[in-house]
């Protein structure tokens, strides 16, 4: 099947290649992503297999045939040689007076005759069969009948005029022996006185009388078997008689085979009954509904891997960090209905769950990349805090949902955190933040129900595009020395390009990609725009990912896999799209029995544009100076 890097599970692009347990884990995947096809395939199997069976049904009363023979016999049967040659006058039905005559008498074409009708001598008994088939009765008796007449008929003067030209061949004879006679009389009377020659010429006589005994009893005994053996009569006359439609088909492309050769046996060998008329019962129901369903589980089965192998919509790790050149920092699962229409941020709501602790993951690893920054800020206290722009490809992908369980778990790590909906074409985070509004402050931050976590709405609709970005803009740096970190919700970059205006203010990007939506061109066509505005992409999160796609290794604390275990590994360059795997920057913290904490990270890589630059190793201090985050119910005053 056609592919491309990371279509297989492993990062091949044949199953071959790749461990057994991975390749059983991809086909299986395909299987749960793919089962309506094949249900679809069995259930068009079953109805096929139940609509045979119906036509089954309307063929149980199949064309009938028949077939009727004439019996003619020898009138007076000869001896000797002089035996009639019944397969010469079998032969005969095929000449082109019998033929013509038939057609002509019958009604019926002069290929029918010849297909239709068949005469078998019967030697052993004097006879010839004359049979027709067809699915008349009345049309294989009239053909049967009409066939025997003419062929007696045509063979009496075929006899006739073979006899009479015996009789003028033996006359001329007798003639011939008489006038030699008469020649040899003339001759002993005119040499009567020469002894010596009479006695010859009467030697010569006494020859020619026996030569002509001989002839005229030749002539007399061919005049006697012509009148014994010229007549060829019906014995019986032809009846219909049904037969099957095996019968039928081998009578009939016997004839057309033998294209008027004489026929001395019967057509239809004696392996089968011509007049079993029993019809068969066929394959039943339920086995042709059983085959049909066979059928089309492996037509869905086909269509499903043929449809896999097309699909160029992204659902695993591997085949994104080939294609991006950027690490995956968390696999996020899918949520349910229930999360899903109730605007949960999983990370509050369900702090315990797979997708939570995933989330958690994201956090780790974005506060690794952020380490310099955030660490000179608490040392100085006067650094502007990093700006975090989080987008996606396209619309309805997670970005929303993304940045808000983010700053849930970088305020559930005692970070002020400082969300900011950029989306002023279709705001939608407020539902998940549920902000309070100060009206004694419009235009502070507002508190959300996260704790920590503040949050600035998107300008009116009724701004300019351009007016409505210097806002942000502004208001970004604005509250820049007054929160730890700045989350931006901003539209999908290939939609608006408000996206890309902010990426000037911004310090890093995470790019959300949702499993099985986001296609392979749109995740290509957005890092060309990141390299080409020299952003800074620290990774993507893979929303919505099915857990038949997330590898096995990914489990509790997974999302360390993104730092690298040497430094020596740190720095070097993402790879795009070429078809070659992506380097990922991975750290490892100095105690390996230690637990992991966001706030004691060790080494880090963070990328740059489309490379990775190495950060000098930073060492917490003993007792992290955490910044006292602003109780969710009174935000942070801009004085």
């Amino acid at each position: 099947m056609p592919g491309y890097p990371g279509m297989y599970p492993g990062g091949g692009s044949n199953p071959a290649e790749n461990s057994g347990g991975s390749v059983l884990r991809w086909y299986a995947a395909v299987l749960r992503r793919r089962w309506k096809w094949i249900v679809i395939g069995v259930v068009a199997g079953l109805i096929g297999g139940f609509l045979s069976t119906l036509a089954q049904h309307q063929t149980t009363n199949p064309t009938q045939y028949y077939k009727a023979t004439n019996t003619l016999t020898v009138t007076t049967s000869a001896t000797g040689q002089d035996s009639p040659n019944l397969q010469q006058a079998a032969y005969l039905l095929n000449a082109a007076g019998v033929t013509s005559n038939i057609a002509t008498t019958g009604g019926v074409d002069a290929d029918v005759v010849r297909n239709q009708i068949v005469a078998v001598a019967r030697p052993e008994v004097y006879a010839i069969e004359v049979t027709a088939i067809s699915t008349d009765p009345a049309q294989a008796v009239k053909l049967a009948d009409i066939a025997a007449a003419s062929l007696a008929t045509y063979w009496e003067k075929s006899q006739t005029a073979d006899h009479d030209a015996k009789v003028q061949a033996a006359q001329a004879k007798v003639d011939a022996d008489a006038a030699a006679q008469q020649d040899l009389d003339r001759q002993i009377g005119a040499e009567a006185k020469n002894s010596a020659l009479l006695v010859k010429l009467q030697a010569q006589r006494t020859e020619a009388d026996v030569q002509f005994r001989s002839d005229s009893g030749a002539l007399d005994q061919l005049k006697a078997v012509f009148a014994s053996t010229t007549t060829l009569s019906t014995l019986k006359s032809a009846v219909a008689i049904e037969i099957n439609g095996r019968a039928y088909s081998k009578r009939l492309s016997d004839q057309i085979n033998a294209a008027g050769a004489p026929v001395s046996t019967p057509p239809v060998p004696a392996t089968f009954s011509e007049t079993n008329l029993a019809i068969s019962p066929g394959i039943s129901r339920l086995v042709r509904m059983g085959l049909g369903a066979v059928a089309g589980f492996v037509l869905g089965l086909a269509s499903a891997f043929l449809i896999e192998a097309w699909d160029d919509r992204i659902r695993r790790r591997d085949k994104l960090e080939a294609l991006t050149g950027l690490p995956v920092l968390a696999e996020i699962p899918k949520l349910t209905k229930e999360q899903a229409r109730e605007s949960v941020v999983v990370s509050v709501d369900s702090p315990r769950s797979r997708a939570a602790e995933r989330y958690r993951a994201v956090r780790t690893s974005l506060l690794f990349a952020l380490n310099d920054e955030l660490n000179q800020r608490t040392a100085e206290g006067t650094t502007q805090a990093p700006v975090v722009l989080i987008t996606s490809p396209g619309p309805g992908e997670g970005k929303t949902t993304t940045t808000a369980n983010l700053a849930a778990t970088l305020g559930d790590a005692g970070r002020h955190v400082l969300v900011i909906d950029c989306d002023y074409h279709k705001p939608s985070i407020a539902k998940l933040l549920s902000p309070v509004a100060d009206p004694t402050r419009p235009d502070d931050p507002r508190a959300t129900r996260l704790d920590g976590v503040e949050f600035i709405p998107a300008p009116h609709r009724d701004h300019h595009v351009l007016s409505a970005v210097a806002q942000l803009q502004e208001t970004i740096e604005h509250w820049r020395s007054r929160v730890d970190l700045i989350l931006l919700d901003t539209p999908p970059m290939l939609t608006t390009n408000d996206a890309t205006d902010l990426l000037a203010v911004s310090d890093v990007v995470v790019l959300v990609v949702r499993a099985g939506q986001t296609r392979r061109g749109a995740a290509d066509r957005v890092m060309d725009l990141l390299v080409r505005f020299k952003a800074e992409p620290i990774g993507i999160v893979l929303n919505s990912a099915d857990e038949s796609d997330i590898s096995a290794l990914n489990y509790y604390g997974y999302g360390y896999g993104y730092y690298a275990h040497d430094a020596d590994d740190v720095g070097q360059p993402l790879l795009r799209a070429n078809g070659s795997a992506a380097q990922n920057a991975v750290a490892t913290p100095t105690d390996p029995t230690r637990p992991s904490d966001p706030m004691s990270p060790t080494v880090v890589a963070a990328p740059i544009g489309n490379k990775l630059v190495k950060r000098p190793r930073v060492q917490p201090p003993a007792s992290p100076v955490v910044p006292s985050a602003r109780p969710a119910s009174s935000p942070r005053s801009p004085d």
